[in-house]
């Protein structure tokens, strides 16, 4: 029996939007890999490059999915979409989204959430080098089949949309 060859795997803030151009759907290690030889080196934030079907909801690991945004002043970044599995007894799936700024650092586009201090929010807007409103509401659209459309407002509210 021939051993798994190690895969690539990066960790959750080193996955870059040439990542995931080059593979546009990376799963969690520690999720997905159980049994690999690779398991156990794994942190919680390790991802690799997913092999085989696109994921479908409901989802059972871990994904980051490349993604495309679309600001509100109609340009483009390029972004990832976090495709979380449902919370214990919820039922319903979760998606957060992030876009890369034209230097490569990320944004996430949830800060607020977490509790976004204005300097934050700040360097945020610094780093996509636009005005509030330039940028929201942003649309985020993966480039998988069967991800949600998320629609980000503003720093503190988005929406979900799911096909189907």
């Amino acid at each position: 029996m021939e051993a798994d060859p190690r895969p690539t795997i990066k960790s959750y803030g080193q996955l870059t939007a040439a990542d995931l151009e080059a593979f546009p759907i990376w799963v969690n290690c520690r999720t997905a890999d159980e049994g690999r030889p690779w398991y156990d080196e794994a942190f919680e934030d390790d991802y690799r490059p997913h092999s085989g079907d696109s994921p479908t909801p409901p989802y059972h690991e871990l994904y980051v999915v490349q993604a495309n945004a679309t600001l509100s002043d109609g340009s483009m970044l390029p972004a990832l979409v976090d495709l979380l599995p449902a919370m214990q007894g919820s039922g319903i799936d979760e998606a957060n989204a992030s876009v890369f700024a034209s230097n490569g650092e990320r944004v996430s586009l949830l800060s607020a959430s977490i509790g976004l201090a204005e300097t934050v929010r700040r360097a945020n807007l610094d780093a996509l080098d636009r005005l509030e409103e330039s940028v929201f509401p942003v649309t985020v659209l993966a480039t998988i089949p069967g991800a949600p459309v998320i629609t980000v407002l503003d720093w503190f509210t988005q929406r979900l949309t799911w096909p189907g």
